[in-house]
């Protein structure tokens, strides 16, 4: 092992790597300080080392047991979810190989484990980054290696692997500077066809968004009208899906008047577009043209993921200039708003890492969606990037038809300058929450100062927006805030229709310091949290219902049908 770390370390310093702006001068502090580590701990190197020796001999015996257990008729029991096929089991050579890819894998993941690191960030990214490298090195991921594959070619006289190069072809086409697999078929699903149905109208359009104004369901409407932004590098479609998953839909027929922000997907013409004018030009603007319409003083507005962070900079805008209260409540759909809990994308901030993709940003005006999108994918590299990889080029499978995952895959730009503020300014620095550290208006803004009730809601799987990092960032909002955990992850428990009762979510509206404490004192309930945030936008609301605004005004008249032509344009 120590001669594998001297070897990298050879390497990360030779030639180009020099340069601390390359991919090697950017690995290197991390192999330098993974081989100091070793070298202090020389016993803890050498028993990993006899570790290592004394497992391959234990494997070997197992494999031998194994073809006595065969020969007895008795069966394989190993179920690891990668190797679940029977052909894994069914051939000695190839459980071989999977034993071994396993048992190496391990002891890989444990050494780097045992490292004695202070820092927590370097843990996460070695961590983090030999998971990468152990996945890719699967052996399911190789032709000869892979006993489906391998039985799938001989089957079809190679055809699967035709096809497979074919759409291998097709998605280098499609991707920028990493691969992007491509999870479904680019033609089974159009907004406003069989996504993002719901009627409604575009009654505002600017270099940054759309704004959209649903049509009433029912003949009376709340007085105060809901504003919803989305998430910034997603299509807003993931809160219209469909008529049974549509949170647009459930709010309309609760009685809601409902707008949404649909975001332009950026060019190169929009590189200085930053989180500022993303604030003013989005958020503060879509206030104003929703009251405008509905002739209210005041929106309750709601923002998903980084469409919250918006939302809570733009509360701390108008605090911050003693403005009116324009935004009568704010609900934060996990959203992180205390970056000093960032959760898995913790591992890619890093300055060096940083400035490299900003120098790239630059150049080319924005932050290309594909990258993003496979960057989250590598998150959960297994289940999101790898057994895609498997099925689309290996054993050539057509792809299927399931619309979160072309949500997932329809994904936009973001600007140079708005990725800048958002990675430097917030994951790094975490400005926001920071006193006279981030300025909106020529104002510096302090989420404390806000004063307005505010709804979270983060989920308990979620490894975006860790549900104890969105609970710091509650805990700003002191005695305003009311905090609910939901379960499953990011996506599939913020959207979450109670019509389909499929996750419950805990509550306790006694606060405390610990989120872990928080969770223990905290009541579970069946059912979506959707309908427990229902009853508290009705609480909020002290004037009657009135009629149902019409779509549009002479100000802002209708400029077309819904879903509008942001949500159209397309990467590739």
């Amino acid at each position: 092992m120590l001669n594998y770390i001297d070897a990298l370390i050879r390497i990360s310093k030779g030639g180009a790597d020099d340069n601390p702006h390359s991919p090697g001068g950017i690995l290197s502090p991390i192999l330098n300080k993974l081989y100091e580590i070793n070298m202090g701990d020389l016993s803890a190197a050498m028993a990993l080392q006899f570790q290592m020796s004394e497992g391959m001999n234990e494997r070997w015996q197992v494999w031998w047991q194994r073809q006595s257990e065969l020969m007895s008729g008795a069966g394989y029991t190993d179920k690891e979810q990668l190797f679940s096929a029977p052909e894994w089991n069914n051939a000695d050579a190839y459980t071989c190989i999977k034993d071994h890819y396993l048992y190496i894998s391990q002891l890989i993941e444990n050494s780097v484990s045992l490292l004695q690191c202070q820092d927590k960030t370097l843990n996460m990214r070695l961590k983090f980054f030999s998971r990468q490298f152990l996945s890719a090195l699967s052996p399911a991921n190789f032709i000869f290696s892979n006993p489906e594959v391998a039985a799938l070619t001989a089957k079809t006289q190679g055809e699967n692997l035709i096809a497979g190069m074919n759409n291998l072809l097709e998605d280098a086409r499609c991707s920028n500077e990493v691969l992007n697999v491509r999870q479904v078929s680019k033609t089974a699903f159009m907004p406003g066809k069989n996504l993002a149905t719901t009627p409604g109208d575009v009654v505002f359009r600017n270099e940054i968004c759309e704004i959209i104004q649903y049509r009433p369901l029912t003949k009376m409407v709340e007085h105060t009208p809901l504003l919803i932004i989305p998430p910034l590098i997603n299509k807003f479609y993931i809160l219209d899906l469909n008529e049974t998953k549509s949170m647009v839909r459930w709010l309309l027929e609760q009685g809601h008047c409902v707008f949404m922000l649909s975001w332009k997907n950026p060019d190169h013409s929009q590189q200085n577009t930053n989180f500022e004018n993303y604030v003013l030009n989005g958020v503060v603007k879509a206030v104003s043209v929703v009251e405008s319409i509905t002739g209210s003083d005041q929106v309750n507005a709601v923002g998903y993921c980084l469409g919250g962070t918006l939302l809570a900079a733009s509360v701390a805008y108008y605090a911050a200039r003693r403005m009116k209260k324009h935004i009568k409540s704010a609900t934060y759909l996990a959203t992180i708003i205390d970056f000093s809990m960032p959760g898995e994308l913790e591992v890619f901030c890093d300055p060096q890492l940083i400035a490299v993709i900003d120098e790239q940003n630059r150049q080319r005006g924005y932050m290309d969606g594909r990258q993003l999108n496979v960057t989250f994918n590598l998150l959960r590299e297994n289940t999101l990037y790898w057994n895609y990889y498997v099925d689309r080029y290996l054993k050539g499978k057509s792809l299927s038809s399931f619309d979160l995952l072309y949500w997932s895959s329809d994904s936009t730009n973001m600007t140079a300058a708005c990725w800048y503020d958002i990675v430097q300014g917030f994951y790094l620095e975490n400005r926001l929450v920071q006193p006279r550290s981030c300025k909106i208006g020529g104002v510096y803004i302090d989420i404390t100062r806000v004063d307005i009730p505010a709804y979270f809601v983060a989920t308990q799987e979620d490894h975006i927006a860790l549900w104890q990092g969105v609970y710091e960032g509650a805990r700003y909002f002191k005695e305003h805030a009311t905090f609910v955990l939901g379960k499953s992850g990011h996506v599939a428990g913020i959207i979450n229709p109670p019509a389909k009762g499929k996750y419950g979510y805990w509550e306790n509206s006694q606060p405390s310091e610990c989120p872990d404490q928080w969770l223990s004192n905290a009541r579970e309930h069946a059912g979506s949290w959707w309908e427990h945030w229902g009853r508290w936008l009705k609480a909020t609301e002290k004037k009657e219902p009135v009629t149902a605004y019409a779509t549009g005004n002479e100000l802002h008249p209708v400029l077309g049908a819904a879903p509008g032509e942001y949500v159209m344009e397309k990467l590739v």
